[in-house]
């Protein structure tokens, strides 16, 4: 194969599982959420508003994923024998992975602050309530924590990169 269709049916391989994951992790973002609001006519711009910063807090972590897969492609193509498309889809499987785990980590801390700040309220009754500043609140919190854990997100992943074998000769 060339390099131009490798890296095809790498992107192709990695589109289908991020949006596999992402289909999870909508329906896990969704599940403590009625959808059922006040007024069922109008727009609930809380629930709008809710999906953007879960879709932009997995985001941070994904945007990583790429980079990863391919420095785990370039080293694994450097090592005779290792090379095959079962230890991409494994590589892709794990980074992808990480990213599922360190959003829920975010989303699961993001959801405990913003009941300490509600104390002790329901955000699903309040985002059918459409209650934009509270909504806000939790974004704010979402991203900047998983801001926060991006770095130690990048930290594991490099953990997890194939070793490379340079020879050192004298």
């Amino acid at each position: 194969m060339t390099s131009i269709t490798d890296q095809l049916i790498l992107a192709l391989i990695y589109l289908l599982t991020v949006l596999i994951l992402l289909l999870i992790v909508l329906k896990l973002a969704n599940l403590p959420i009625k959808t059922t609001s006040v007024s069922s006519d109008r727009y609930n711009a809380a629930f709008g508003l809710y999906l953007f910063f879960v879709i932009v807090s997995i985001v941070v972590f994904y945007s990583e994923v790429p980079t990863f897969v391919q420095t785990a492609r370039d080293l694994l193509k450097t090592q005779p024998g290792k090379y095959s498309w079962t230890q991409i889809i494994k590589y892709i499987l794990i980074f992808s992975g990480f990213s599922l785990l360190f959003w829920i980590i975010s989303f699961y801390i993001a959801s405990k602050c913003v009941q300490l700040v509600k104390k002790g309220g329901n955000l699903s009754i309040e985002i059918a309530a459409n209650e934009k500043s509270l909504t806000l609140c939790f974004g704010a919190i979402v991203l900047l924590i998983s801001f926060v854990l991006r770095q130690p997100f990048i930290e594991i992943c490099k953990y997890f990169l194939p070793k490379s074998s340079i020879p050192f000769y004298r």
